[in-house]
């Protein structure tokens, strides 16, 4: 006899069932501000920041309730330096509680252009401030008006222990849509941020009847519950050139707040008053998002606009990378950290970070502040930087005979690099150079400025590595009568590759000897591309310019020339004009280097166009990879809601063993055409 078993399980959720509680809104006056852009710090000082303060504590002294909400510490020190009475009046709203101290940062800054390391001192220097000056500190990162938000963002956000974030800016087109009011938004690490990703434009309108108003109500009342409470995050204010918002929506929230008979609860208050709330809540059943947020057209062009700012930036950055690793580096050998001059460094050039100028799209007068800011913020990283290595090789062994350089590998990786020094004449006569273990190498000689004397040479260093390397003169040997690599007009060579010009000017050829292989698919061409926006030509491009072939292409006649003929490096200069403009190229190949340098000088002329490099390689791939710094972007081929795609230092396609990348010192702005073509 058999006896049949039936088993019935129950699955219990592990989320707490909590009671329904009333609705909360939580309102954030605030005035938007873009430091510079169809103005200049000068405008700034003497308008905007003045009328910011008079205007506010206008408004608290005719209405009790209200509270402010002001970002930038940079402008709390522009305020302090230029209008220090009003300044302590500020200070005083903000012990009082009325004013708040917003979005933790220096600046409200671009996130996609500058390294996830400048997004974190933003928010170290910001907070810095505001509680050296106020004894607060700010816990959202605040920015309403960025161009785009890279994937990596909840995981900065995370690490620089604030939480939460606020944006209305996917609200102008966002290629993925707006995934939530609020909700989690979670990054590459797993790392998650409370974020509200639709509070309305900050310079919102608030309806009169705000106590029962049906669409407000039905929005509240529609979004998920965090422990039985729905929640609401919006903006309200003014925009973009300061002041304080509107007496009327001022007057509408106030009456809202006097209400009794409101159906759900409202604060006016801090912009991160609910990200502090939410502290220790069950947040399961808010909505999740992760990825990139990137705009369809907003975000596209302002990856290139005025590359210049981007040129300096992209220079500042890496300065800042090693004048930091070098005064750590020394200070362990007890020399002391120039604390002071780093802050000051990071500041001037945080403070260029702001999201017009880093996005290119402010006025001529604006970005020249920016590049006079950039250029005092390089001299003080290099200041620092040349300090620190002057004090390390104070503690190196230089007895070698000859001349010592101190070469430092700030990286983590092992590098073999073909490296440059210049010297004046006077320095005396070399050949060669000692590395640390003793191994020796030739110099190559190269074209130098009028009473130098410029060399090349290779050197190998370990991750985190210094040497000291000596330069001297090997008897009965000429730079002269040393093995050269092969370069003419048409033809470039190393040891690893052999690149072929055609008579255009155009690479046609790219052979890895070691593969014994082509690496092109068709030549390197240069595009010029139609870009004819609608609207706001300095920030978007659209699909409907994308789609199109380029309308022309640079070509020749190309006047052609060697530039370097030794040992390590072979190089030629190539010149074309197109469309009005001018372009110098030089094409170097160096020993031991799989990579293809290309060096760009360009004067450029031309209106209503987009100029790109366009690489083939022999292989194609539906999707490539795109370097953001903390993370690396997957992404398809270009389409109607991708068509221009940021990146920082690289991207790179791959399939069937094969790969290809293109690396860069300073363009952002990327696509592909198709899977077999990258640009």
């Amino acid at each position: 006899m058999f006896k049949r078993l039936l088993l019935i399980t129950f699955t219990l959720s592990s989320v707490p069932c909590f009671a329904e509680k009333k609705p909360k809104l939580y309102l954030t006056p605030y005035s938007h501000l873009d430091t510079q852009w169809l103005w200049t710090y000068e405008d700034t000082i003497q308008k905007y920041l003045k009328n910011t303060v008079d205007d506010n504590l206008k408004l608290m002294n005719e209405f009790p309730e209200y509270q402010f909400n002001f970002t930038g510490a940079f402008r709390y020190k522009l305020i302090k330096d230029y209008w220090p009475a009003r300044y302590q009046l500020v200070k005083q709203k903000i012990q009082e509680g009325r004013w708040h101290v917003s979005g933790s940062t220096w600046e409200e800054s671009d996130v996609l252009i500058p390294d996830p390391e400048s997004v974190l001192r933003q928010v170290l220097y910001g907070n810095l401030f505001f509680e050296e000056e106020f004894g607060k500190t700010s816990v959202d990162l605040m920015l309403p008006d960025s161009f785009g938000f890279p994937s990596s963002l909840p995981t900065v956000v995370k690490h620089a222990g604030l939480k939460g974030f606020s944006s209305q800016k996917l609200t102008w087109g966002a290629a993925n849509g707006v995934p939530f009011n609020v909700g989690l938004w979670s990054g590459p690490d797993g790392s998650e941020v409370f974020a509200a990703l639709n509070p309305g434009p900050y310079d919102s309108p608030v309806p009169k009847d705000l106590a029962t108003h049906k669409e407000w109500l039905d929005r509240l009342n529609s979004n998920p519950r965090v422990e039985g409470q729905a929640l609401d995050f919006r903006y309200f204010g003014i925009g973009d050139s300061g002041g304080a918002p509107r007496r009327e929506d001022v007057e509408n929230v106030v009456k809202a707040l006097r209400n009794p008979g409101r159906s759900y609860d409202l604060a006016m208050g801090s912009s991160d008053q609910m990200f502090r709330d939410a502290e220790g809540k069950d947040l399961r059943l808010l909505p999740r998002t992760s990825g990139e947020k990137l705009l369809v057209e907003h975000s596209a062009g302002t990856l290139s606009s005025n590359s210049q700012i981007k040129v300096q930036n992209r220079q500042a950055e890496n300065l800042a990378y090693q004048a930091e690793f070098l005064a750590s580096f020394a200070s362990i050998f007890s020399h002391p950290y120039p604390k002071a001059k780093l802050r000051r460094a990071w500041e001037t050039l945080l403070a260029v970070q702001m999201h017009d100028i880093m996005g290119g799209t402010a006025w001529p007068k604006a970005n020249s502040h920016a590049l006079n800011d950039l250029a005092i913020a390089k001299n003080l990283f290099r200041s620092s930087l040349e300090a620190s290595a002057a004090a390390l090789a104070g503690d190196m062994d230089s007895s070698s005979p000859g001349l010592p350089l101190l070469l430092v590998n700030t990286s983590e990786a092992d590098h073999q690099e073909v490296l440059s020094v210049s010297l004046p004449i006077e320095a005396g006569r070399f050949t060669h150079v000692r590395a640390p273990n003793g191994d020796e190498r030739p110099l190559q000689r190269i074209h130098a400025a009028k009473g130098f004397q410029d060399f090349l040479f290779g050197a190998n260093l370990s991750g985190t590595e210094a040497g000291i390397f000596t330069l001297f003169a090997k008897k009965g040997e000429e730079l002269e009568t040393l093995e050269t690599l092969p370069v003419s007009e048409a033809v470039i060579e190393s040891d690893l590759l052999k690149v072929s010009i055609g008579m255009s000017g155009d690479i046609i050829s790219i052979w890895n000897k070691e593969l014994n292989r082509e690496e092109l698919k068709e030549p390197l061409r240069y595009e010029f591309l139609n870009e004819y926006p609608t609207k706001y030509p300095a920030w978007n491009m659209t699909w409907k310019d994308r789609k199109r072939p380029p309308r022309s292409y640079l070509g020749g006649p190309a006047k052609i020339q060697i530039v370097d003929r030794g040992f390590w490096r072979s190089s030629i200069r190539i010149e074309r004009k197109g469309e009005g403009s001018t372009f110098i190229q030089t094409i170097s190949l160096n020993r031991g280097r799989p990579v293809v340098d290309i060096i760009e000088d360009i004067d450029w002329r031309t209106r209503d166009s987009s100029f790109k490099a366009a690489l083939s390689p022999m292989f194609s791939s539906k999707t490539a990879f795109y370097d953001m710094g903390l993370a690396v972007e997957e992404r398809p081929a270009n389409h109607p809601k991708l068509f221009e795609m940021p990146q920082h230092e690289w991207m790179a396609m791959q399939s069937s063993g094969r790969g290809m990348g293109l690396i860069n010192s300073c363009c952002y702005g990327t696509d592909r055409p198709s899977e077999g073509k990258m640009r």
